[in-house]
């Protein structure tokens, strides 16, 4: 697995992937990252995080909420596909690539 925590933009737009976004509301059909659209073909898994801060040298109330996507895309132009690990930051509502799973 590579890690690279890097902003993606999310196309929510009706397309051929529109029953995913039925069955799993939120989830966009496709992503742009380093200039290559990846269009989402199957949801292989999906969990909530948290980033606990420290408070008085103790774990505290839970500062940071996203939801993680592991998702396979296929780049279309290039004809690539890959299972990518894609979340959204629950406050600021944007989106970002946590890692390319090998």
């Amino acid at each position: 697995m590579r890690k690279y925590d890097e902003p993606i933009e999310a196309c929510f737009g009706a397309g051929s992937f529109s029953t995913l976004e039925v069955e799993l509301p939120g989830l966009p059909a496709e992503f742009r990252w380093r200039s290559h659209t990846w269009r989402i073909r199957e949801v292989e898994g999906h969990w909530a995080l948290a980033d606990p801060w420290q408070e008085w040298g103790r774990v505290g109330v839970l500062a940071e909420h996203c939801d993680v996507w592991q998702v396979r895309a296929r780049d279309p132009w290039r004809e690539r596909e890959g299972v990518f690990q894609i979340y959204r930051h629950h406050a600021s509502g944007r989106w970002s690539l946590l890692a390319v799973v090998d």
